[in-house]
């Protein structure tokens, strides 16, 4: 979930997935954000780019669902459908 004056984009795939391919995603993107052209980018739009090895996402989301999942059951939200 995006807190005041940060979002975040994330590249998703199927977990467990093939090792191999988590590998070789995660080398391509990395290479293609620290590209001089996607740093420019980054830096006009006034943002920038955080990497973040499989496992350390996987923590963080797992991190956020609890944190986020506390918010939503103390203020008794519901999903509507």
């Amino acid at each position: 979930m995006p807190s005041l004056g940060e979002e975040n984009h994330a590249v998703h795939c199927q977990h467990p997935g093939p090792a191999a391919v988590t590998q070789r995603l995660y080398s391509e993107i990395t290479a293609i954000v620290a590209s001089q052209d996607v740093q420019k980018w980054f830096a006009t739009e006034g943002a920038e780019a955080v990497n973040k090895t499989p496992e350390e996402f996987r923590k963080l989301i797992a991190s956020e669902i609890v944190k986020w999942g506390k918010v939503v059951k103390e203020a008794g939200l519901k999903a509507e459908f």
